[in-house]
């Protein structure tokens, strides 16, 4: 009998953690949608390229506490394991951690499509539908920072083909 707003909240949550059994912990509804707003766009770009430039990764990628950058960096990486103070890792698989399982799964996903990458051309639009999809059920908001993440060990012989000219990072 579902009789408030959180008891809802609450099963339908359950009903779509069944189908997306995957999918990344995220408890910040500023991120965790398909269309940001302007200022999470912004943060979101400053964070990409933080990840894919800084020659050092420094914990939370040099952000203030509470600033923009630093919320979305603390709500997507560090909570699930993914940025460890300064290094980008996958992370372990771990019985009583379902935050570490279920990034651990989304970042093993994205290192086996970039490594595929270094044998023959990839559409990284594919990438993006096996992330929106079951298991996982991703939100764009947030998919490219996870890219950019995994990319980080390779900036520097990555290639982007858009519209047939090439784009180095």
């Amino acid at each position: 009998y579902i009789d408030s707003t959180r008891k809802l909240s609450e099963y339908m949550s359950k009903k779509m953690f069944k189908y997306y059994d995957k999918t990344l912990i995220i408890n910040n509804e500023l991120i965790n949608k398909n269309k940001l707003s302007n200022p999470m766009i912004k943060a979101r770009k400053e964070i990409c390229s933080d990840l894919l430039l800084q020659d050092q990764i420094l914990p939370s990628l040099g952000y203030k506490q509470l600033s923009t950058n630093y919320t979305f960096v603390r709500s997507l990486l560090e909570l699930n394991g993914i940025l460890r103070e300064t290094e980008i890792n996958i992370p372990q698989l771990d019985n009583g951690n379902l935050r570490f399982n279920n990034a651990h799964y989304i970042m093993k996903e994205i290192d086996t499509f970039i490594k595929s990458a270094e044998k023959k051309e990839v559409n990284l639009g594919d990438l993006f539908h096996i992330l929106k999809s079951k298991p996982y059920g991703l939100r764009d908001g947030y998919i490219v920072v996870l890219l950019a993440a995994m990319l980080r060990e390779h900036r520097h012989n990555v290639v982007i083909r858009l519209k047939g000219i090439d784009q180095e990072l």
